[in-house]
């Protein structure tokens, strides 16, 4: 399993529908944590991709979400 990082939503969004266009399927839909937006899928030859975007905007100082 590999995990590919975003620098925004768009991107999480955009990779998901290419990935199902090219005959890939989504293992795990995208989720909205707010401060994590992410899922996973599996291309064409099984090989399970996970995505996420990591808003560090959105955590608070000590961790927490906002």
């Amino acid at each position: 399993m590999l995990c590919l990082s975003f620098d925004d939503r768009a991107a999480v969004d955009a990779i998901h529908a290419a990935a199902r266009g090219a005959g890939g399927r989504e293992t795990r839909p995208i989720v909205d944590q707010q401060f994590m937006y992410g899922g996973a899928f599996e291309d064409p030859d099984g090989h399970t991709w996970e995505t996420v975007h990591m808003d560090m905007g959105a955590c608070a100082p000590d961790g927490d979400a906002a």
